[in-house]
């Protein structure tokens, strides 16, 4: 039977600016060129404008009913009924399609599924970890009475899923390990497939641009209090004084941390060196993305693959980072000099002046450093068809 007689169904729990709405951009993309059928579940935020950002992507939306502001018992109630969405829809597509796998990409929607749709079991189950979630909720600096509990339920979730997929993907080489220490039971069935791009689709930075003239840093990444805005912006301000010509865009989807980070840009006073936009249509990122000098990552703790950075690297933007799991692995083989020493303002600004400090020979050798390292890490032709391999699995019922 040939492959675009199949259909691979994704399951997510909200389609919205970040990780696994890139994610599946991605991998979407690459399975129509190979003639698969795409279906994806998933609630949808307002924002997110999935029908051009998915083209060709039958997307069945499950309604968002969750108010963070109800009273917990009616959250309850409202999971349970969207657990119940994702089920029947599922169901009916099981019904009328010939599914080759279902991908799952949050757990969350994944336990619904696993709890209220029995019939999946009769098919591969990949589930894509982006992240650690319980570590991602422990991190937090939150005291509240039931915070304890929460990761306690969280990390029950993901052990119940994870034991129920045929298959478990870590996107990076650290979170895989991570994942294997923490559930030794279902270690032969992780895998590590890292996030690709289609490198056809990059648009290349012309070397010798315009860089004496201004000296222009980006940043695109949600405004959350991990993803390291504040320190970023304290380090550009530190270094005003000896690059006048600096300027920092960053741009994001405003989240709860918007507020305070708006308190301390304005605080800094740093006049018009600093902008911060909403966020951007794949099309202007890459516009913005080439009309940059260097690709700051300031975050705080706990990065995985992140897509923006693969983006950078395979146009030959140098990315300077902060030493956290997985950009470290992402940016140490162009060149370790980089990444700051430490999680601080100070190492941050002292990284991003070793380069500003380099020859022009040199900088054009770290940009093709970049390349290469994209195209040999993060092509999606590449790294893609190892989930192919997973779609064909044969799975037993566990």
């Amino acid at each position: 039977m040939k492959p675009q007689q199949y259909t691979i169904v994704y399951i997510a729990d909200i389609l919205c600016t970040g990780g696994v709405s890139s994610f599946l951009q991605s991998i979407t993309g690459y399975m129509k060129k190979r003639g698969y059928h795409v279906l994806i579940v998933s609630k949808v935020d307002p924002a997110f404008n999935y029908p051009s950002l998915l083209p060709n992507c039958d997307v069945r939306v499950i309604r968002d009913r969750f108010d963070r502001r109800a009273h917990v018992l009616k959250k309850i109630f409202v999971t349970l009924a969207e657990w119940r969405a994702y089920a029947d829809a599922l169901n009916a597509i099981l019904n009328t399609r010939h599914v080759a796998a279902v991908h799952y990409n949050n757990v969350l929607s994944a336990f619904g599924v696993f709890l209220l749709c029995p019939r999946v079991y009769q098919y591969p189950r990949i589930i894509t970890v982006h992240g650690d979630r319980a570590r991602e909720l422990a991190s937090e600096d939150i005291r509240h009475p039931i915070r304890s509990l929460h990761i306690f339920a969280m990390t029950m979730i993901q052990r119940f899923v994870l034991h129920r997929c045929t298959h478990i993907v870590g996107v990076s080489n650290n979170l895989t390990r991570h994942l294997r220490r923490k559930y030794p039971r279902v270690n032969r069935h992780i895998v590590c497939i890292k996030n690709g791009i289609d490198m056809p689709s990059v648009q290349l930075k012309r070397n010798g641009s315009n860089e004496k003239r201004v000296i222009k840093l980006i940043n695109i990444s949600r405004f959350e209090k991990r993803k390291g805005h504040a320190l970023l912006l304290h380090a550009v301000a530190s270094m005003l004084d000896t690059y006048p010509n600096i300027t920092l865009d960053m741009f994001g989807p405003f989240r709860n941390d918007f507020y305070n980070l708006l308190l301390q840009y304005e605080s800094l006073q740093t006049g018009t060196h600093i902008h911060i936009y909403p966020e951007l249509t794949p099309k202007s990122r890459r516009v913005a993305l080439l009309q940059s000098t260097l690709f700051i990552m300031p975050s705080l703790e706990l990065e995985n693959c992140p897509f923006s950075v693969i983006e950078a690297l395979a146009m030959g933007i140098p990315v300077v980072a902060t030493p956290v799991e997985g950009l470290v692995e992402m940016i140490r083989p162009v060149d370790r000099r980089l990444l700051a020493k430490n999680v601080t303002p100070e190492a941050l600004a002292k990284a991003i002046t070793w380069f500003l400090s380099q020859s022009r020979k040199e900088k054009i050798a770290i940009s093709n450093r970049c390349k290469t390292i994209a195209r040999q890490q993060y092509n999606s032709e590449l790294n893609y068809i190892q989930y192919e391999k997973l779609y064909a699995f044969s799975p037993t019922y566990l």
